[in-house]
C-alpha cells in the first residue's frame, strides 16, 4: 500500500508545485512597477518552497523503495 500512496503523494504535490512554480513566473513577468523588488522577492520565496516539496517528496519515495 505504501508503494501506491506515496508516488501518488509525489505526483500530487509535484502538481502543485509545478502551478506554484507558473503561478509565481506569471506574477514576476509583468511585475515593472515600483514595487517589483517586493513582488519578485515573494514570488522566488514561492519557487523555493514549491523546489522544498518536490525534493522532500521525492527522498520519502526514495527511502521506502530503498
Amino acid at each position: 500500500m505504501e508503494f501506491v500512496y506515496l508516488p501518488t503523494r509525489l505526483v500530487r504535490y509535484g502538481s502543485r508545485a509545478i502551478e506554484g512554480i507558473l503561478l509565481a513566473v506569471s506574477v514576476i513577468g509583468p511585475a515593472h512597477a515600483a514595487d517589483a523588488s517586493a513582488t519578485t522577492s515573494a514570488a522566488l520565496g514561492v519557487i523555493v518552497v514549491a523546489i522544498a516539496t518536490i525534493v522532500i517528496a521525492a527522498a520519502s519515495v526514495a527511502f521506502v523503495i530503498y
